[in-house]
């Protein structure tokens, strides 16, 4: 509730008290929607900004796992540990397209990871 008193005076009349009420209930209602949004959207932003980085980041691992994959010739123990490389890089990929789903309030499709 929000009051507001004012002095009213008139010449010839005596001052008057003006009282005046508000129901501000539903205004700060709103205003905390408002700033729940607000927070949300931060969070969105720099979630957004993280994954992109963190994005970048696994692009470079997969690479660089690829190329190790490809160059180890008949040892099959190293091919095995540069593929368990690529899994979990893929794993992290997918984290991060999570993250920038969730940046651009995008619905995701729940996928299984094992």
């Amino acid at each position: 509730m929000r009051l507001q008193l004012r002095l009213v005076t008139r010449k010839s009349e005596e001052p008057e008290i003006e009282v005046m009420a508000e129901d501000i209930t539903e205004l700060r209602a709103m205003e905390r929607q408002l700033l729940q949004a607000q927070k949300f959207e931060a969070i969105g932003q720099l979630a957004g900004g993280i994954a992109h980085d963190f994005n970048n980041v696994v692009g470079a691992i997969l690479g660089w796992a690829e190329i190790g994959y490809d160059q180890c010739g008949p040892n099959q123990q190293i091919a095995d540990r540069f593929a368990r490389i690529r899994e979990q890089g893929e794993r992290a990929a997918s984290l991060t397209r999570e993250l920038l789903a969730f940046a651009r309030r995008q619905t995701l499709q729940p996928e299984s990871s094992i």
